[in-house]
């Protein structure tokens, strides 16, 4: 027996989620537990969670992609540089035309991503 139909004696209105679909009987915010949980708190966890909740929400979002490491010069081009304002995928400009990347660029680097595929 479906929740909806317990509770139909009762008086109790049900709505659709409006992120998921599911039945809820808050009315009010048109949410059900698991969604207004995951909306109200996953940048709580994410933030004060640090490294481990990060893992944890990779996992849970990309599981299954492939983990290689990045290559130095994917490296020096990753994400925009804090210092010189080079824009993800250029390289910094140092000035001088030396090869390379400010460290502040480098911190920011991964040394591994997982590859996943975007629909």
């Amino acid at each position: 027996m479906m929740l909806e139909e317990r509770y139909k004696n009762l008086g109790v209105a049900f709505v659709p989620c409006e992120t998921c679909g599911d039945p809820t009987d808050k009315t009010g915010t048109k949410r059900c537990d698991g969604c207004w949980e995951v909306e109200h708190r996953l940048a709580d966890y994410v933030r004060y969670g640090g490294d481990v909740a990060r893992a944890h929400l990779a996992k849970a979002l990309y599981d299954g992609g492939e983990v290689r490491e990045l290559s130095v010069h994917e490296r020096h081009r990753w994400g925009a540089c804090p210092v010189c304002h080079a824009q993800h995928g250029q390289p910094c400009s140092g000035g001088k035309g030396a090869p390379g990347a400010h460290v502040r660029r480098l911190q920011f680097a991964p040394l591994r991503v997982r590859e996943v595929a975007v629909p």
